[in-house]
């Protein structure tokens, strides 16, 4: 099997997201009235996203049906920014800090991670940080612990530094 020089998938994530994003905005462009005309009867997300599959138009890219994460996308495009939603309470909210999280307490057994959009465990910082040199969460993996107003990226926790955890 060929090997690929080191960061050859950085590269190639450049070259393909202009594509990307032109395939993105063909699609969106005849979906984005609908979204918006459905937005200005009050519908929810949710409610959007059903009507949208009584209507018959199919999600992007071979998805079984519509979320409503999907509708506020569309519908961000039609605004041109941004929009603000209540949250599902079933779902953790991402906070975009205003300054950086207090770390957490040292070896606290109160760190949860979002681990395939569940909140999972109570970890201490050292096995979070071993689960970050083996890999099995990035620095992009949310956590939460008591006192927070909502949950961060683990890089908040960390920085962007690489761990010393065995591999």
């Amino acid at each position: 099997m060929p090997s690929f020089p080191v960061g050859a998938n950085l590269k190639g994530g450049r070259n393909a997201a202009p594509v990307n994003a032109q395939l993105a905005r063909e699609f969106y462009e005849p979906i984005i009235p609908v979204v918006m005309e459905l937005h200005s009867q009050g519908l929810s997300l949710r409610a959007s996203a059903r009507e949208l599959e009584q209507r018959g138009i199919k999600p992007r890219q071979e998805f079984p049906q519509w979320s409503a994460a999907q509708v506020r996308r569309i519908l961000c495009r039609g605004l041109g920014k941004p929009i603000d939603v209540k949250p599902d309470r079933s779902e953790p909210v991402y906070v975009e800090p205003d300054e950086p999280a207090p770390p957490a307490p040292p070896e606290s057994p109160y760190i949860q991670l979002m681990l395939n959009g569940k909140p999972k465990g109570l970890f201490t910082k050292s096995q979070v940080q071993e689960m970050l040199g083996t890999r099995k969460i990035t620095f992009d993996t949310l956590y939460f612990f008591p006192g927070m107003s909502g949950w961060r990226r683990v890089r908040e926790l960390f920085g962007d530094r690489p761990t010393t955890a065995k591999t």
